[in-house]
């Protein structure tokens, strides 16, 4: 899985958390511009199956990208469980569906 990494703004300059530059790192010359945190989709539903076994339109790579794009850096997705299904595979294999496709952080619930 990737990681977005994360900056913070100290002295008007873009640094990463741990205060040093990284690797291939470049500077951000953030003077009149604003600095805002990602937002968090706390609540979405991607790459699953309705109980009619129709799936959602946007797969882990779409839905990360369009996200990104409007500013979201975070996402919880839902996991559907269907009848006969017990919980714990729900959440046993939700975690393996988007493999390498997402931008953004990922967390499940």
């Amino acid at each position: 899985m990737r990681y977005v990494v994360m900056w913070v703004l100290s002295e008007k300059k873009l640094l990463n958390l741990a205060g040093a530059r990284a690797g291939g790192s470049q500077e951000v010359d953030a003077t009149d511009c604003f600095v805002l945190p990602g937002g968090i989709d706390s609540h979405c539903h991607i790459e699953q199956k309705s109980s009619a076994g129709i799936e959602c339109a946007d797969d882990f790579y779409t839905a990360t990208v369009s996200a990104a794009f409007g500013g979201t850096t975070t996402v919880i997705p839902f996991a559907a469980q269907h009848r006969g299904q017990s919980v714990q595979a729900v959440v046993d294999a939700y975690p393996q569906v988007p493999g390498q496709r997402q931008w953004l952080i990922m967390l499940f619930t």
